[in-house]
C-alpha cells in the first residue's frame, strides 16, 4: 500500500516548521537585545549597536554570496560543502579586513574595536548560516531549530547581563560574541566538520570548482548586499549629521 500524500507531505511541513520556529526565536532575539539596550542602558548604546550592525552586515552579505541557498539548491551536487566552506571563510577574512579598514578611517576610535568585534561575530554567524544549509539539504531541520533557539536564549542572556552589570557597547559585543561561538563550538562544528570528512569521500568533481562556483555566488551576494543597505544608509546618514543618540531612537522606531 502506497503511503497517503498526506503521509508523504508531513515531514515537508514539519521541517518548514521548525526552520520557520527557529528563524522567528532568532529575530527575536535580536529584537530583544535593542529591547534590553534600550530599557536597561540608553539610546545612545542602542544607536552604536546599530550602527556596528548596519557597518558590518552589507559586508559579510557580499563576501557570503549566499552559499548557503547555493548548497541547499544544488541538486546535483556539483558544489562540494568542504568548497564552499573554504570560500566562506575566505570570505569571512576579507569582510573583517574591510570592516576592519571603515572602522579605522571613519569611526571614532572608541568604536574601532567593537566593530572587529562584531566581525567576528558576523564570521562566526556566516559559518553557522552554512552548516545550517547543510543540515537543511539533508532534512536535519530539528538541529537548526535547536541550534537557533540556543543562539537566541544565550544571546539574550548573555547581553542582558552585561548591561545589567553596568556594560558598555564593548562588554555588550563582547558577550554576544562570545554567545555565539559557544553554541557554534557545542552545536555546529561537530556538525560542519562530519559533513566536510563526508564530502571529501563522496564530493563528484563534476563543476566543483572556484570559478564556477564565483560565477554563480557573486551576483547573489551583490543583490543581498544591496538588499540591506535601503536600511542601512539611513543609519550612516543619522550618524554623520547628528549623532548616536538620534540614530538609537531612530533604531529602535525601526525595528
Amino acid at each position: 500500500m502506497e503511503p497517503s500524500s498526506s503521509t508523504r507531505i508531513a515531514p515537508d511541513v514539519r521541517g518548514m516548521l521548525a526552520i520557520l520556529i527557529g528563524s522567528a526565536c532568532y529575530a527575536a532575539a535580536q529584537w530583544g537585545v535593542l529591547i534590553v539596550l534600550a530599557r536597561m542602558g540608553d539610546p545612545r548604546m542602542v544607536g552604536q549597536f546599530s550602527l556596528l550592525l548596519a557597518i558590518a552586515a552589507p559586508v559579510f552579505l557580499l563576501t557570503g554570496m549566499q552559499l548557503r541557498a547555493l548548497h541547499v539548491t544544488d541538486a546535483r551536487g556539483r558544489y562540494g560543502f568542504t568548497r564552499l566552506m573554504t570560500l566562506r571563510g575566505i570570505g569571512n577574512l576579507v569582510a573583517i579586513v574591510v570592516v576592519a579598514g571603515i572602522a579605522a578611517v571613519w569611526l571614532d576610535p572608541v568604536m574601532l574595536v567593537p566593530l572587529v568585534i562584531i566581525a567576528f561575530a558576523k564570521a562566526i554567524e556566516s559559518f553557522s548560516d552554512l552548516v545550517h544549509g547543510d543540515l537543511q539539504k539533508h532534512g536535519r531541520f530539528s538541529h537548526i531549530m535547536a541550534s537557533q533557539i540556543a543562539k537566541s536564549v544565550t544571546m539574550i542572556a548573555a547581553v542582558a547581563y552585561v548591561v545589567s552589570q553596568g556594560g558598555g557597547i564593548l562588554e555588550v559585543v563582547i558577550a554576544m560574541t562570545a554567545s555565539w561561538l559557544l553554541i557554534a563550538l557545542i552545536l555546529e562544528l561537530p556538525r560542519g566538520w562530519a559533513s566536510m570528512r563526508s564530502d571529501e569521500r563522496s564530493s563528484t568533481a563534476g563543476g566543483d570548482n572556484a570559478r564556477s562556483i564565483l560565477a554563480v555566488a557573486v551576483p547573489l551576494g551583490c543583490v543581498a548586499m544591496l538588499g540591506t543597505l535601503s536600511s542601512a544608509v539611513p543609519r550612516y546618514a543619522i550618524h554623520v549629521f547628528l549623532d548616536d543618540h538620534a540614530l538609537g531612537l531612530f533604531s529602535a522606531l525601526l525595528y
